[in-house]
């Protein structure tokens, strides 16, 4: 089992580490971290936007979340 660093998007990202077998299930492993401990557990660096909403236009970076292996 790898340690793996997984950013979740959000209008910014938010890194978790989680301990995995590989990439994808390192990822299912951050969100099912994120959804326990809840967004006030991790740190958060956010994205320089004026605006995230404006009417039904959303600003926000549709980032994909990702996995990498930590040395």
């Amino acid at each position: 089992m790898a340690r793996y660093s997984v950013e979740i998007p959000i209008a910014g990202s938010m890194t978790i580490e989680v301990e995995a077998d590989s990439e994808e299930s390192a990822i299912e492993a951050g969100w099912a971290r994120f959804h326990e401990e809840g967004p006030d557990a991790f740190d958060v660096s956010w994205e320089a936007l004026s605006h995230v909403t404006n009417g039904n236009v959303c600003s926000a970076p549709c980032n994909e979340h990702s996995a990498s292996e930590i040395p």
